[in-house]
């Protein structure tokens, strides 16, 4: 009977794609959008949409940046204060600034989708674990 198991570079390439999963939530900005650079404002309030508790009051840093010849407004991590006054990389689509991105990892990890992530990280590894465990014994000749 033949053995499968799961190579160690196998294990960790997976690992690398669901480490991608939140920031690949931006790839058609990251790869087609416009880049430059914004200032953090104040860590201010604002309305955030919850998913079962409808409009609900929370905080984030104001970013601005420039979209050719207008100043645009996006928001940080919810709950999360980035340094005032620091300058961030924000990619934003070309002909509607309001869909933007900040390429920080607060940014693209401090969100509601890296649970799943966790989650899943978490049950790769109990499948590798316990698929590479069940190996036939070698029978003694």
């Amino acid at each position: 009977m033949k053995v499968y198991s799961i190579s160690k570079p196998a294990f960790w390439g997976i690992v690398l794609l669901i480490l991608l999963l939140p920031p690949s939530r931006h790839w058609k900005l990251m790869f087609g959008g416009e880049r430059t650079t914004g200032t953090v404002g104040e860590f201010a309030p604002m309305w955030h949409e919850a998913y079962f508790e409808g409009q609900v009051l929370e905080h984030a840093s104001e970013v601005f940046f420039t979209a050719g010849d207008s100043i645009c407004m996006t928001h940080g991590p919810i709950n999360y204060p980035l340094t005032y006054g620091k300058k961030v990389i924000v990619i934003y689509k070309r002909n509607n600034p309001s869909k933007s991105c900040i390429v920080t990892f607060s940014a693209l990890y401090h969100t509601n989708y890296s649970v799943l992530l966790i989650i899943i990280l978490v049950v790769w590894l109990a499948f590798y674990l316990s698929y590479n465990r069940y190996r036939k014994k070698a029978t003694p000749s």
